[in-house]
């Protein structure tokens, strides 16, 4: 019993709501989950809001003389756009 609880726990964070940043949709549902799960066990609950910075990526670009090169940002981190020489930061 305690098995099955537990893959399903599991299966419920990691698969049903596999993301899940701080304020977003997975995080309230993913929150929701644990508060009911929590009450359902007689334990007393308490939710408490505080402010957070939220992130979405919204893609990013990389081109080097008209070639276009995959990247990723880095979370968190902010928009720009930037034109600037480009230089060998290490050799092989």
């Amino acid at each position: 019993m305690l098995e099955q609880l537990c893959r399903d726990y599991l299966t419920q964070l990691c698969v049903n709501i596999p993301e899940r940043p701080v304020g977003s949709d997975g995080n309230r549902r993913a929150t929701a989950f644990f508060a009911a799960e929590m009450a359902r066990f007689g334990w007393a609950v308490r939710q408490d809001s505080f402010p957070a910075i939220g992130w979405a990526e919204e893609g990013a670009t990389l081109k080097v003389a008209g070639q276009d090169f995959a990247a990723r940002p880095s979370p968190y981190a902010l928009g720009c756009q930037v034109t600037a020489e480009m230089v060998a930061a290490a050799s092989v």
